[in-house]
């Protein structure tokens, strides 16, 4: 008998916890559900709402979404067709990820920014018109659309980020609009059917691989100089040459195409060239001599790393951008010198600094700050930066903990990504009227900022700019950049 009522009692135990069990999970979804449209957004994605959906064949987006956020569709396997209504301005990170069955989407012209990987592996995809007001292809953005036949690129863009196409080996043909001013490492990396590239009149920078195993590149022959070219881009070098002679027509160099070549001792260089890739010709132990342009505008970090018989350089005032020791090791680079606050300038441009003073004057007439010149700085307060100043590098001032105050010129039309990241006592900022972009993390975990004003002139504002800014009250923003993803969680945001 002892033992039946135990029997009976476990049993009523047993059905009690199922019964809470099931009572938990019908809550838990509910409440998760009311959570998808919260204040005219898709809400509640992290928490795997439309995540692995395998039933889902078709959605219809109701007008009062304004975002579809990260991972929201992510691994429905069978949706087949997906409308967007014109009220969305952003489609976030993963959105439609794996969404094998996927055949064609069209994101209305409201859409602003699309996120990393949005559409990655979708690989029924075969057509794909991007809208007019889309600055930037994040990285991944199409990785793996193995059906993608097609995709319009709009003129406003100018960035393709790294692996953006990578792997879409449907794809026979794209132009790439002249706004475009950087294609991203693997961009177009195993995208084995495409013959015809279209590259940017525009184009700054082109990262290592982009157009590995394409069609186009396959087909292409070295020159006479061993030089190997995809539409106007120096991607490849195969020889031995001493003196090598770059194409007029060059409009850059791509990353790591001459690195660690031994017998390199004289580069001609065209005027049409407009950008040096990173490591481009680092660790050329002979080059001796190299002209650089009138018209260049981007010189890739490590650049001309150890290329230790290098004794000549000078900078055109046409360079906007510097990278990261770009010139460290060089014979010319080891030989300038510092000035009283530790500063190290190559013509006028901020190269790197020294120094264990609590403020630093930058040197009037300086137009750029090389990426990473001032990097780490603990000790530094305040910082000066002359009217002259156009250009502010990444990870320029990157972890310099103790900067207070920082006096901007108005003359600065770009901030670099990293640029102040971790100024954790920077309290207040001036951002300059003329300020055009603010590139990615620039202003990450600056966690004393209180306000923020963004400039009316600025038409870029990067990925996580103003991240992590915990005590971050209110930013004014101008109107045109309203859907523009800020990742501020605290901060009021005034449209003005």
């Amino acid at each position: 008998m002892k033992i039946l009522r135990k029997r009976k009692i476990n049993k009523k135990i047993i059905l009690v916890f199922f019964i809470m069990a099931v009572g938990v999970f019908y809550v838990a979804a509910n409440a998760r559900c009311r959570l998808i449209i919260h204040n005219g957004e898709l809400d509640g994605v992290k928490s795997g709402i439309f995540q692995k959906r395998s039933d889902l064949v078709s959605i219809h987006i109701p007008s009062s979404v304004t975002r579809i956020d990260s991972r929201a569709f992510r691994s429905c396997t069978n949706l087949q067709e997906v409308t967007i209504p014109e009220s969305v301005t952003s489609i976030g990170k993963y959105a439609f990820e794996r969404c094998y069955n996927l055949k064609q989407v069209n994101i209305p012209e409201s859409v602003l920014y699309i996120d990393s990987g949005a559409f990655r592996e979708c690989s029924s995809l075969e057509y794909v018109k991007l809208p007019d007001n889309l600055t930037e292809i994040k990285w991944s953005l199409f990785e793996n659309c193995e059906s993608l036949k097609r995709v319009e690129i709009p003129e406003n863009v100018s960035r393709i980020g790294d692996e953006a196409f990578l792997g879409c080996t449907s794809l026979e043909r794209i132009e790439i609009p002249d706004n475009v001013s950087q294609i991203g490492y693997c961009a177009f990396q195993d995208c084995t059917n495409l013959g015809y590239i279209k590259t940017p009149e525009e184009v700054e920078w082109v990262g290592k691989a982009a157009f590995s195993g394409t069609a186009c590149l396959e087909a292409a022959e070295p020159d006479l100089y061993g030089n190997i070219y995809v539409d106007g881009v120096l991607v490849a070098h195969q020889g031995e040459e001493v003196y090598v002679a770059v194409n007029e027509g060059t409009r850059v160099i791509a990353d790591k195409v001459f690195r660690g070549n031994i017998h390199i001792q004289q580069v001609e260089l065209p005027d049409s060239l407009r950008g040096i890739g990173q490591t481009a010709f680092s660790k050329c132990y002979n080059l001796e001599s190299i002209n650089l342009p009138k018209g260049l505008k981007n010189i890739g970090s490590s650049a001309f790393f150890g290329c230790e018989r290098l004794t000549d350089i000078t900078i055109p005032e046409s360079v906007e951008s510097v990278g990261m020791d770009a010139f460290t090791g060089t014979h010319w680079y080891e030989n300038l010198e510092r000035d009283e606050y530790g500063c190290l300038y190559g013509d006028d441009i901020l190269l790197d600094c020294e120094t264990d003073g609590l403020t630093l004057e930058i040197k009037p007439g300086t137009r750029v700050i090389a990426d990473g010149a001032i990097y780490g700085h603990y000790q530094l307060t305040y910082v000066n930066i002359p009217d002259s100043v156009t250009h502010i590098g990444g990870i320029a001032f990157f972890e310099c903990i103790g900067i207070e105050g920082i006096k901007m010129s108005g003359g600065i039309r770009e901030i670099g990504g990293y640029a102040f990241w971790g100024c954790k006592e920077l309290k207040q900022i001036e951002l300059p009227e003329g300020l055009k972009r603010i590139e990615w993390w620039a202003f990450d975990h600056c966690v004393s900022l209180r306000e923020v004003r963004i400039p009316t002139s600025v038409e870029k504002i990067g990925e996580g700019a103003f991240c992590s800014s915990d005590k971050l009250k209110r930013i004014n923003v101008p109107e045109h950049l309203r859907g523009i993803p800020l990742e501020v969680e605290n901060a009021e945001i005034i449209y003005y």
